[in-house]
């Protein structure tokens, strides 16, 4: 039902819960993954329920050139 809001009791029944979100396109709460060179950026949000605590991540990892698309 993608009218209802759901909360956090009627999706797991503990409060050890974390929950993690990694963005892909820039929105509200990410900026969206980005390139510079052989560099990537990403930004993620971690919610701890037994204390209610929240990080903000970004994470820089060098990876090489995606493959060019052959036709």
């Amino acid at each position: 039902d993608t009218r209802r809001w759901w909360g956090v009791e009627e999706l797991v029944r503990s409060d050890k819960v974390w929950f993690a979100a990694t963005g892909i396109t820039t929105g509200l709460l990410f900026e969206g993954v980005s390139r510079r060179g052989q560099s990537t950026r990403t930004q993620s949000l971690m919610l701890t329920a037994p204390d209610r605590r929240w990080q903000v991540l970004t994470t820089y990892v060098e990876l090489p050139p995606p493959a060019e698309v052959q036709r």
